[in-house]
């Protein structure tokens, strides 16, 4: 950590064995805490959350580019939600490190009506302009797993696949109620489910 020279601004600096921790760095002139990053190393998600994609992971930090929103801020981030290769249902995290806020939707871009770790959004968030290719290239990914979320950004280009996540909050958290809970857990034995079923 000591000899880590960052030479592209912006960019993100975060763990390879954690989830969650993350550092923007947007130009030359901000400094990072190497304190923090050597922190970082000694942690364990496994050991904390018992997730075991995180078991046998090496711990490492690194510096990705940075994909700007709207206005160079961070960009929305779009969870889609795939069980035997299909989309069921899509999560947006916007405003994540000022107001954060979530919100979910069917492919068809209908809202549903639950959230996870975050409030909604007061009004409708709009589809992204590439809403069909990501729902592609997600479920052309999601068809080698029984499920998996595939993350991803909406960027002048197009789409980018940030990461693959195979137990969300380490399959801990609870949405809105039981009941919901119950619904939600049918996308995992029923290949006919669907999102309106949640509505």
């Amino acid at each position: 950590m000591d000899d880590l020279r960052l030479d592209r601004f912006p960019c993100i600096i975060k763990p390879t064995h954690l989830s969650g921790p993350v550092k923007a760095c947007l130009d030359a002139g901000e400094r990072f805490d190497r304190a923090v990053l050597k922190n970082w190393l000694k942690r364990s998600h496994y050991r904390s959350d018992r997730e075991g994609n995180y078991r046998h992971v090496r711990p490492g930090i690194i510096v990705e580019q940075f994909i700007p929103g709207e206005g160079n801020l961070f960009p929305d981030d779009y969870k889609i939600f795939c069980f035997g290769g299909a989309a069921k249902f899509i999560q947006v995290d916007s405003g994540r490190f000022t107001d954060h806020r979530q919100d979910f939707y069917s492919p068809q871009w209908k809202k549903l009506p639950f959230s996870f770790v975050a409030p909604s959004s007061s009004e409708s968030v709009p589809p992204p302009p590439a809403l069909e290719e990501m729902l592609a290239v997600a479920e052309k990914l999601g068809r080698f797993f029984s499920f998996v979320r595939v993350d991803m950004f909406v960027c002048s280009d197009g789409c980018k696949v940030g990461e693959l996540t195979h137990c969300p909050q380490s399959g801990v958290l609870t949405y809105l109620s039981a009941s919901m809970d119950r619904k939600l857990a049918a996308f995992f034995h029923d290949p006919n489910a669907d999102a309106k079923d949640l509505l």
